[in-house]
């Protein structure tokens, strides 16, 4: 479930900036920049995690607050999760 909650809250960011580049106004240099503000924010990320902190992912950090969990799977999440997060920064 944990795994799971984490794809959702992954699927909402890329939404988000999925919207940001159908806007009517939208041009090359306001695409540009909203994907270099989108990867740093991957890069930040990966640090929080790396830091066990998973806050800005506001479904995976309820499912690990509501569910009694195990640190070993707690931990299986980080590690998942920071794994993800270098593959997104490297082929963002």
């Amino acid at each position: 479930m944990m795994k799971f909650s984490y794809i959702e809250d992954i699927f909402k960011k890329f939404n988000v900036i999925n919207i940001h580049f159908q806007g009517a106004n939208t041009n090359s240099l306001d695409l540009n920049d909203k994907v270099y503000a989108f990867s740093r924010k991957l890069a930040l990320w990966k640090a929080k995690v790396e830091q066990n902190n998973i806050e800005m992912f506001t479904n995976t950090t309820q499912c690990v607050k509501n569910y009694k969990t195990e640190k070993q799977h707690v931990r299986v999440l980080f590690i998942t999760t920071d794994n993800y997060l270098v593959m997104l920064t490297e082929n963002f």
